[in-house]
């Protein structure tokens, strides 16, 4: 969950779903080291649906995982490089 306010501050989208706690911004570790990869492929694997994944700067090894739920459902995964978003 973020605030509106947070949501705000962070400079969040004004369509975000973070304030009704329907996304979350993740850093994924294994054995004491960073790896969101891991939950990346085994999301995509998974068959679990979702609205939308956005992996920051890396596609093998992002540095930041962003997955938000939602009416929508669209299963739509997302590459953001210095604010610049592309569709995988």
């Amino acid at each position: 969950f973020r605030s509106p306010l947070e949501n705000v501050r962070v400079g969040g989208s004004s369509t975000s779903t973070h304030p009704l706690g329907l996304s979350a911004d993740m850093e994924i570790f294994c054995n004491g080291k960073e790896d969101n990869s891991i939950f990346y492929n085994w999301l995509r694997s998974s068959g679990l649906s979702f609205d939308q994944m956005i992996l920051s700067n890396s596609i093998t090894n992002p540095t930041m995982i962003h997955l938000g739920m939602g009416a929508k459902m669209r299963n739509q995964i997302m590459l953001e490089q210095g604010g610049k978003y592309s569709n995988i």
